[in-house]
């Protein structure tokens, strides 16, 4: 770990000298936070980012939103300002669209700008035309250059704005080592910083896996007990009774994230299951009861999903079902993006949640679309998250 701060420091100093630049113009100063935020390690630099977007924003905002950028660029700030909650308006778009209003065919060829554009409609929201015909554009077009594109197939299989930000960073890393207008700075530093934070993660998880065994142990404990109806004696029962309250694992679990939310507000906030709550609460109910369902009840579980109420109450088919809460979770996604887009009200509204509170609601929806977005990845993880797992925890990079 020393070793690692120790080659860092120089590097941080380097790339924040170049994030705060005066010379550098608007697209090559959002085209570095980009990088910054996917190479994964943005926390270095949070306060200059947010000074950093602020101005970009509101530089944008005087000229009237007035993008005089490609598509990949127009795409690439967009997407970034929309997920840091700043209003952007989707109609910088338009440039891009024909007569029809449908996206110009000659933009297929570009395949760097369809995966900015890609990436940039998942943080559509509700009544955004444009973007719901980029999506399906961009889907298209990407789909048709896949075999031969990692990163087309990669983006198709997770889309940034629903994907673990960690294993997001870990892909994102081997991509721009290949890309011809890479940073050696960033690139070194992301390595570095990626593998820093493995080997924490490793060091966090070796802590948390002590108390969850110990936990266990002592829950099968107080089963004997219950199954041969065995009496303890009091000071028999507390040994066993201080583990199974399960204070180690909860408070191991939340020093994680302990600064963002040391104050009342946020607990209120969640308690009101505001929309943000709700359309997580949406994401992770129906993923959960549109791939486990069937397999529940073969396993012998009798209680009834969503999928099967909905079917009952409703009178469809399953197939009809399916589609109703496809559009459903697409709904919920957009909700959420909605919702990330009030993130930057003062502190005093009591209504939306902060930045780092918003992200872990956000987090928990896009954990939910990686475990099981192609099957059960919490029953079946050899065959859906067991590659990302490995990639994040033990492939460090080589320096």
């Amino acid at each position: 770990m020393e070793r690692y701060a120790k080659e860092t420091e120089p590097l941080k100093k380097e790339v924040l000298l170049m994030l705060m630049d005066d010379s550098n113009h608007l697209g090559k100063t959002m085209r570095l936070i980009d990088a910054v935020e996917r190479l994964g390690f943005p926390y270095l630099f949070e306060n200059e980012i947010k000074k950093l977007l602020d101005n970009c924003f509101n530089e944008f905002a005087l000229d009237n939103f007035k993008m005089d950028y490609d598509l990949c660029n127009t795409s690439l700030q967009f997407r970034v300002l929309r997920q840091h909650g700043y209003k952007m308006p989707c109609d910088v778009f338009t440039k891009f669209t024909n007569e029809e209003g449908k996206f110009k065919e000659t933009l297929r060829s570009d395949t760097r700008g369809m995966l900015s554009l890609y990436e940039a409609a998942h943080l559509r929201i509700h009544d955004e035309d444009i973007l719901d015909e980029a999506l399906i554009f961009t889907t298209d077009s990407l789909n048709a250059v896949a075999s031969t594109s990692e990163q087309a197939r990669c983006a198709l299989k997770q889309p940034l704005q629903q994907g673990i930000q960690r294993v997001q960073a870990r892909h994102f890393i081997s991509f721009y080592e290949e890309d011809e207008f890479r940073n050696d700075k960033l690139l070194q530093l992301a390595k570095i910083e990626f593998n820093r934070l493995q080997l924490l993660h490793c060091q966090e998880l070796s802590h948390i896996q002590k108390s969850v065994l110990k936990l266990i142990r002592n829950y099968y404990i107080e089963a004997k007990w219950v199954n041969t109806r065995y009496v303890p004696t009091f000071e028999e029962y507390m040994v066993n009774g201080r583990v199974t309250a399960g204070v180690q694992v909860c408070v191991t679990g939340s020093l994680l994230g302990m600064d963002e939310v040391a104050e009342e507000k946020p607990y209120v906030q969640l308690m009101e299951a505001p929309k943000a709550v709700e359309a997580c609460e949406y994401i992770v109910r129906l993923m959960d009861d549109v791939v486990t369902g069937e397999a529940e009840l073969t396993r012998g579980c009798r209680l009834a999903t969503s999928v099967e109420c909905y079917m009952k109450d409703y009178n469809k088919s399953k197939e009809e079902v399916l589609q109703i809460f496809k559009k459903k979770m697409e709904n919920a996604w957009k909700d959420l993006a909605q919702e990330g887009l009030l993130t930057n009200q003062s502190p005093s509204d009591f209504d939306h949640f902060s930045k780092p509170v918003y992200d872990r609601i956000l987090n928990y929806g896009r954990i939910m679309d990686v475990m099981y977005k192609v099957a059960d990845g919490y029953t079946l993880p050899e065959a859906t998250i067991k590659k990302d797992v490995i990639i994040t925890y033990s492939q460090p990079f080589s320096i």
